[in-house]
C-alpha cells in the first residue's frame, strides 16, 4: 500500500481508529450482536467519536478492497491480518462446501 495515504493533514488517533475498524471488520469482531464489542466502544478506545468507514476508504482503495461493498465479510486479501478463530471459521466453511 501506498504510505502516502497515512502523510495527509488528519487526525492520527483517527487514521489509527479506522486501521483497527478495518481489521475489526475483517474478522468479524466488532459491529455484529454475536461480536461482544460495539464500534462505539472501539472508537473510544481511541479518543474518536463518529464514524471512520470514510476514513477508511483510502485504506481499503489502496489494499484492493472496494469500501463500498454493502454485504458478506470485508475481505482484506491478506491472511496475516486475520485473527485464528478468523481463520478457522473460513476453513470452516470452505470445507463444509467442498465436502459432500
Amino acid at each position: 500500500a501506498d504510505p502516502a495515504i497515512f502523510r495527509r493533514k488528519a487526525s492520527p488517533a483517527r487514521a489509527a481508529a479506522a486501521v483497527a475498524w478495518v481489521i475489526c471488520r475483517a474478522n468479524n469482531t466488532v459491529g455484529a450482536y454475536w461480536s461482544g464489542l460495539s464500534v462505539q466502544d472501539l472508537l473510544a478506545n481511541f479518543g474518536v467519536k463518529g464514524s471512520v468507514s470514510q476514513r477508511a476508504e483510502p485504506l481499503l482503495r489502496a489494499n484492493g478492497v472496494d469500501p463500498h461493498r454493502l454485504y458478506g465479510s470485508m475481505k482484506l486479501g491478506a491472511p496475516d491480518l486475520l485473527t485464528a478463530k478468523r481463520r478457522t471459521d473460513l476453513v470452516f466453511n470452505r470445507n463444509r462446501w467442498i465436502d459432500p
